[in-house]
């Protein structure tokens, strides 16, 4: 659909729309698990120089959460993820992604001091997808100090938020990050039963997130 998006677009002489449509088509082929495709798509679009300057910046988050998921952070860290004038929605995600990038590095203070100014900022917002974005950026974070009782504090936020945005495959990642946490603290027998949770979403997953639930990929704070 991105794909003839694009073209309609196009044929339309509309070449803003055409790409920011190519940017959604890799976020699409990410979540399918098909890397190589989104970061090529990724790239294209960016050395176009026709993306607004806060479409540009979304097309850098897309193309670092791809790296991410290869466990190429060095590359991530690179790219321009300070988020300028959009709507909230991407400005949460491009947020979200630079504390994942932080994270990445072993960053964890500045990751910190971002998420909480992200959840002070869509304090203010309207949509529900921003705030699920900025509470799964704070879960993180505290996923990567241990604090596990806070973790499951957030989860808790995290469960209304998502029913709100009804975004239930959202959840089923922050579920799966706080399965790593729970093992990396040697509380295994609760890490198996949210793992086991899981798995019984099968086919309804993306190919991306039901691999990583499987254990197939294993890129660390790339989650």
């Amino acid at each position: 659909i991105f794909d003839e998006a694009s073209d309609h677009a196009r044929d339309g002489r509309d070449e803003a729309l055409s790409l920011t449509a190519r940017i959604w088509q890799a976020a699409a082929r990410t979540d399918n698990a098909q890397l190589t495709a989104a970061e090529s798509l990724c790239r294209a679009t960016l050395v176009t120089g026709g993306l607004p300057p806060a479409e540009r910046v979304r097309a850098n988050a897309t193309l670092a959460r791809v790296l991410l998921w290869q466990a190429r952070v060095d590359e991530a860290a690179a790219l321009d993820l300070n988020a300028i004038d959009g709507d909230d929605d991407a400005r949460a995600f491009v947020e979200a992604t630079a504390i994942r990038v932080l994270l990445a590095c072993g960053s964890i203070f500045a990751a910190g001091g971002r998420s909480r100014s992200l959840l002070i900022e869509v304090e203010r917002s309207t949509r529900p997808i921003a705030r699920v974005l900025a509470l799964m950026a704070h879960l993180r974070v505290l996923s990567a100090t241990g604090d596990l009782v806070a973790v499951a504090d957030r989860l808790t936020d995290l469960e209304r938020a998502t029913r709100e945005a009804r975004a239930p495959l959202r959840l089923a990642r922050a579920r799966l990050l706080v399965a790593h946490t729970l093992r990396a603290a040697g509380r295994t027998t609760e890490a198996e039963a949210v793992f086991a949770r899981l798995r019984r979403m099968g086919t309804v997953s993306p190919p991306i997130l039901r691999k990583a639930i499987e254990g197939h990929l294993v890129t660390g704070n790339a989650r």
